[in-house]
């Protein structure tokens, strides 16, 4: 669901926010039933296929890695109008937006087993937080722009 909100929203940085945020969210918070089946049998079907000969991760991956590529990009190339990044919106640029579509794979990944393959120690909401920090510094925001729509 948190997918299909990207691009609801004009581009700026506090959507990028929202957007990070809501991804965020549905990777760490516990789902139940059918949903949390549903998330767990595309992510393994996700692994199975990088473990083999990727086709199926590419094609699943290449549609979704293309709009969330292009609005990340967008969204950046706002914020950098704005003052709101560190880096010129060029230099995160494809390689960014991969990285932040990779690092929330590899969260969803890691929570398959009942039991996290890496216990983090904190909350959910203080994990959600620190993803959404980690991810948005890594694309270049600064920290106070961060600060700002968190409080929000």
């Amino acid at each position: 669901d948190s997918l299909r909100s990207v691009g609801s929203r004009p581009p700026s940085t506090s959507a990028l926010v929202a957007v990070t945020l809501g991804l965020a969210e549905s990777f760490v918070k516990n789902q139940s039933g059918e949903r949390r089946e549903n998330s767990n049998t595309m992510r393994r079907m996700l692994l199975r296929s990088m473990a083999e000969d990727g086709h199926f991760a590419r094609m699943v991956m290449s549609d979704l890695g293309a709009r969330l590529n292009g609005y990340i990009a967008e969204c950046l190339r706002v914020g950098a109008e704005a003052g709101d990044l560190e880096l010129s919106a060029g230099d995160a640029g494809d390689v960014g937006a991969k990285l932040y579509r990779l690092l929330f794979f590899a969260i969803g990944a890691q929570a398959l087993p009942e039991e996290p393959s890496i216990d983090m120690g904190v909350s959910e909401d203080t994990l959600i937080r620190e993803i959404v920090r980690f991810q948005l510094r890594g694309l270049g925001l600064r920290s106070a722009v961060i600060d700002r729509e968190l409080g929000r």
